[in-house]
């Protein structure tokens, strides 16, 4: 039962990996708060907890697809190079899932 978990994890944290660095390659400047983020997930059946989700920013941003940044207390996500590229389906990313033709995110 403990193998189905962390299985069943690690593809939700692959899908909201990529929802994440698709929408922030459609935001303007490439960029969104947090907030805005959880309320995607959400909307994408992909919902988490705002630690989670700085978990995986944290993730994402050790790996070169996106920085991280406080302004006025708000956590803003900005899309890196890597991560547009790997939201185009350009790169493959270990830990992100790769977009299919007709990618709903």
């Amino acid at each position: 039962m403990s193998n189905r978990k962390n299985e069943t994890t690690q593809i939700l944290q692959q899908h909201r990996s990529l929802a994440i660095l698709r929408f922030l390659s459609r935001s303007p400047e490439y960029r969104s708060n947090e907030d805005v983020l959880l309320d995607w997930l959400r909307h994408l059946a992909l919902t988490c907890t705002r630690a989670e989700l700085r978990t995986l920013a944290s993730s994402l941003e050790g790996d070169g697809h996106l920085r991280s940044e406080i302004v006025e207390e708000l956590h803003i996500l900005k899309l890196a190079e890597k991560g547009l590229e790997t939201a185009e389906g350009k790169t493959i990313s270990e830990g992100v899932k790769r977009p299919e033709p007709e990618c709903p995110y």
